[in-house]
């Protein structure tokens, strides 16, 4: 049985590498800037469905991707729908529900919309602590952002004892 009770039917694994082979043309396309960010996010919804872990995993990598082509108009929406969905599936101490907090933190610094940024950090990084420790990778990264977003507000002198 996998979870939720469903039987897992033979050749579920082939199949779900199947669809996801078939959306990576898509997301390279998508990457090197010749699809739209939305077109490459309703095809994962499309192949997995739209609350499915790897379509949210998908999500959030799509995220980076608009997010390092400056694409704000796109990974904004993306963003929050994801924090959303993520929270609603996974649970907000999930690693990849951290990685969408941490996603849309950014794209509120870039619109220096700093102190929404900061509330968004402050959840990533007490959640990653949480469940994986101050040490964690995710949990590092995310009290590091979480570091220049205070200095961008003026507050420096708070750094020290910023993390939760």
């Amino acid at each position: 049985m996998a979870g939720g009770g469903q039987p897992v039917r033979s050749g579920a694994l082939e199949d779900q590498k199947g669809v996801l082979q078939s959306a990576k043309p898509l997301w390279q396309r998508c990457e090197r800037g010749r699809a739209a960010p939305r077109q490459a996010e309703d095809a994962a919804r499309t192949l997995l469905g739209s609350q499915h872990p790897q379509t949210l995993s998908c999500m959030v990598a799509l995220g980076n991707i608009v997010l390092a082509q400056g694409k704000t108009i796109y990974a904004e929406p993306l963003a929050k729908e994801l924090v959303a969905s993520c929270r609603a599936v996974l649970g907000a101490k999930h690693e990849l529900t951290v990685n969408a907090l941490i996603q849309l933190s950014s794209v509120e610094a870039l619109q220096h919309q700093y102190g929404e940024a900061e509330l968004l950090l402050r959840e990533a990084v007490e959640s990653s602590a949480a469940a994986c420790g101050m040490q964690h990778p995710t949990t590092r990264r995310a009290s590091s952002s979480l570091t220049k977003v205070i200095a961008a507000l003026g507050r420096s002198e708070e750094i020290g004892r910023a993390h939760v």
